[in-house]
């Protein structure tokens, strides 16, 4: 007797490559068939994915017809560091999950006595500006920070997102920020400041 489809199914999460989550999964009885997938992270962002894409190595090990992997940009993650793979309609992991990834160091910090801010290093191709701003002498404040050029501002972010990567430093994480489209271009300079005091904390070249 055939086992329930779900137990011929393999695959695994092999974690990291380069600047993308990878990994594969497929049924060897169901050749043509997409194993659906969840991606979950720490900071609680998920994404829903179809292990599709070509793996020649795995149609050489004798799995199906090798569309069965997938590769997911860590761009749609800021700030996490652990991540889980999941069969989405079993909500069980796949073999190699839940991996994690180490630290980076960010590409620019300040402390300016109030507040202790930094900004991550952008993965290749993304525009935003990510990182994380503390209040030392209130924790649980949530400052908003201003993003100019020096002539215009180019937006405002409260720096209240989780970040997993913060609980070491003693506060309860929920101190990242996000500006969309804040990364410079290259001879460019932006001025990150902390809009209720109007004092600028970091300048970032592009």
């Amino acid at each position: 007797m055939r086992p329930a489809p779900h137990q011929d199914r393999i695959g695994r999460f092999e974690g990291r490559r380069g600047e993308l989550l990878v990994g594969w999964a497929c049924d060897p009885f169901r050749p043509y068939w997409r194993a659906p997938l969840r991606l979950r992270a720490d900071t609680g962002a998920t994404a829903r994915i179809l292990a599709e894409c070509c793996r020649a190595d795995v149609q050489a090990a004798g799995h199906g017809d090798g569309y069965a992997g997938f590769a997911v940009p860590l761009r749609h993650f800021p700030g996490a560091r652990r991540f889980r793979c999941l069969w989405d309609d079993l909500g069980t992991d796949l073999p190699g999950s839940p991996t994690r990834l180490a630290l980076r160091r960010p590409m620019a910090t300040a402390n300016d006595g109030m507040l202790r801010i930094a900004v991550d290093r952008p993965e290749p191709g993304d525009q935003r500006l990510t990182g994380w701003a503390i209040d030392l002498a209130r924790p649980a404040h949530r400052p908003l920070l201003a993003l100019s050029d020096g002539t215009r501002t180019l937006g405002e972010a409260r720096a209240c997102l989780y970040r997993p990567d913060l609980r070491s430093h003693g506060a309860d994480g929920f101190h990242g920020f996000l500006f969309a489209s804040g990364r410079p271009v290259r001879g460019q300079t932006v001025r990150l400041a902390d809009a209720a005091r109007r004092a600028i904390l970091l300048e970032i070249i592009g």
